[in-house]
């Protein structure tokens, strides 16, 4: 079940892709609300039932479409 509450918070410069997710699924189970943060200009949200593996995955599947997608629009 989605969470009715989602907690806007920022990432800080330099950090992985990995850290950030794992770091908001664990604050997700600590305060019971779900997490969203943007990641290089890609919306983040975690909730409870996320995968932290897949959450990455689909971050890179993002960033490859956007990148063919302004290659194509050059």
């Amino acid at each position: 079940m989605k969470k009715a509450i989602v907690l806007k918070v920022e990432v800080l410069a330099g950090t992985h892709i990995e850290e950030a997710v794992r770091e908001a699924k664990g604050l997700v189970e600590k305060l019971g609300v779900g997490i969203e943060f943007d990641f290089n200009g890609i919306p983040m949200v975690i909730f409870p039932s996320s995968n932290i593996e897949e959450e990455v995955k689909s971050y890179w599947r993002e960033l490859k479409r956007r990148a063919k997608e302004e290659k194509k629009n050059e």
